[in-house]
């Protein structure tokens, strides 16, 4: 009557998704009247738990995000130095002394911002940036020497890593002793089967009865296969992509 789906193709964001939208078609079928609220808030307990479980496992993930920006960062401000220098040995006089206007900035910052710390190489890259495009003669010499591509990714990689960091930090609140997703998958799949087993069961009884309940049983099942076949049609999506070379 409902259609299978393979847990294991599922994201662990997929995967709490689906079952969010599950409980939701539930709730569309007055749990209670329907006599399945048991097994629904059996499925709905697991829903926080997951969540939290879930921002935990984000978390993580960002960590690997938020090294590569900052090495992406590193790159760019050593290639802008290498350039400046490279720029205060040019034959041409106007470029020469536009990248000493600019080494000299640099001097106080010192040739090791890429091994400070987080905050400190970020704070540091954010005043070059803002110096050099609002500092009148900066921003000339840095136009001069070519250097404003160099620039641009600083403050790109820059901003972009402090966005994923903040955004870590804020997933970190998580306790460190929360479940993880991975041990919570089987329970949740388990309390899933126990709904659907109750609400097919309920939807026969109710069909061979004619009960009342019949129309909203028909249309929670009805909504439940919807989004089994949305979730599977993304499964294949996700499938296929896999499976085609770059």
């Amino acid at each position: 009557m409902i259609q299978k789906l393979i847990f294991a193709h599922l994201t662990s964001a997929e995967f709490y998704q689906f079952l969010a939208l599950i409980v939701g078609n539930v709730d569309n079928a007055d749990a209670t009247k329907s006599k399945i609220k048991t097994e629904r808030d059996a499925l709905a307990a697991l829903l926080p738990k997951l969540k939290t479980a879930l921002n935990r496992e984000e978390s993580y993930s960002l960590t690997k995000v938020i090294e590569d920006l900052d090495a992406r960062r590193d790159v760019a401000i050593t290639g802008f130095y290498m350039h400046i220098n490279t720029c205060c040995m040019h034959p041409k006089t106007a470029i020469k002394a536009a990248a000493m206007v600019i080494k000299d900035y640099l001097k106080p910052h010192g040739a090791g911002i890429a091994t400070l710390n987080y905050q400190t190489e970020t704070a540091i890259l954010t005043k070059i940036v803002d110096d050099c495009k609002n500092n009148t003669a900066l921003k000339a010499a840095c136009v001069t020497v070519g250097a404003s591509d160099w620039l641009t990714e600083i403050e790109t990689a820059n901003t972009t890593f402090i966005e994923k960091y903040q955004a870590r930090s804020g997933e970190m609140g998580v306790k460190a002793d929360a479940e993880s997703f991975y041990s919570l998958r089987k329970p949740a799949v388990q309390a899933y089967n126990n709904l659907i087993e109750i609400l097919e069961s309920r939807y026969r009884t109710a069909v061979a009865d004619n009960a009342a309940t019949i129309d909203a049983l028909k249309k929670c099942v009805d909504d439940i296969n919807a989004n089994v076949t949305q979730f599977k049609q993304l499964i294949k999506a996700s499938q296929s992509r896999k499976a085609t070379p770059e």
